[in-house]
């Protein structure tokens, strides 16, 4: 009996070990990124949570990384408020969170 418990908590703990991993994993490889450029455009999309019907709006800023490649980065309403089109965004090392550079 004991056994057969063992192996259905590892088939149930593997799973989770491995997502809880992925998620680190993606963590430190936004963490160990940085970058800087212009923003060129802002987007604001809603998204309806069809369960509840409440409605969430995500705030996007197109950024020209300068070196032909643009970035779609998902900002708090803050940062979206506080820029325009033309000011620019950086992205240090070891930060999860873009910010306004004056």
């Amino acid at each position: 009996m004991n056994i057969i418990l063992t192996v259905f908590g590892l088939i149930f703990l593997i799973p989770f070990i491995l997502v809880i991993l992925l998620i680190l994993k993606l963590l430190k490889k936004a963490k160990d990124s940085s970058w800087e450029g212009k923003i060129v455009d802002k987007d604001v999309t809603v998204i309806e949570d069809f369960d509840s019907g409440r409605e969430s709006n995500n705030y996007i800023l197109l950024v020209d990384l300068g070196n032909g490649k643009r970035k779609k980065v998902a900002v708090r309403k803050s940062l979206y408020d506080d820029c325009a089109i033309g000011d620019r965004l950086e992205k240090p090392k070891g930060t999860l969170i873009p910010r306004k550079v004056s």
